[in-house]
């Protein structure tokens, strides 16, 4: 499954942060949940999750840096649904979310599913909101990280991997295209 690919190829890309001010938040998605309202009122996790985010930086140990210029990682949220890519032209792929706003650090368990279309068993992230930004935290070795500290791979622990985004008014790739087949 592309999931596993997914990690390890995070972990083994240097990543990092980028600089400057942030663009204003995109518009949540078609068949997003609404955002609060009334006096007073306060946007959910998942709520503050939707729409389209840019990797602006990572760290796998070695210090935040900026993603190298063939990577374009990004996530998209829509309602309950997670798809992340690699690139802007990776269509990515999706996974069921739930965030668990109790745990602390808060987290994200995203669940893939199979080619039958029957769930695989899920990946957990933690994640935090650094103002405008979204971090991410997982490990290349499947066990929750409990804090945003990335660290490389030791015999005795797996690795863990710091994301950082930021929202994109950009719109996430599109689905490719699935080619024609012939029946001749």
């Amino acid at each position: 499954m592309r999931t596993s690919a997914f990690t390890a190829l995070l972990v083994g890309t240097v990543l990092a942060a980028g600089c400057g001010k942030t663009p204003a938040p995109a518009p949540a998605p078609e068949g997003a949940p609404p955002g609060p309202t009334g006096p007073g009122a306060t946007a959910s996790d998942q709520d503050r999750c939707q729409g389209y985010w840019k990797m602006v930086g990572g760290d796998k140990g070695d210090g935040m840096k900026p993603p190298s210029a063939n990577r374009a990682l990004w996530l998209n949220f829509s309602s309950t649904k997670l798809t992340y890519g690699e690139s802007s032209a990776d269509p990515g792929e999706t996974h069921a979310v739930v965030w668990d706003t109790a745990a602390n650090p808060k987290t994200l368990t995203l669940t893939p599913s199979g080619p039958d279309g029957k769930p695989l068993p899920p990946e957990k992230w933690i994640y935090q909101f650094d103002g405008d930004h979204l971090l991410v935290a997982f490990s290349g070795g499947g066990a929750l990280p409990t804090e945003f500290k990335a660290r490389t791979p030791q015999p005795s622990a797996p690795g863990v991997l710091v994301l950082k985004f930021e929202k994109s008014a950009e719109k996430p790739p599109a689905p490719a295209a699935r080619p024609l087949t012939s029946n001749r």
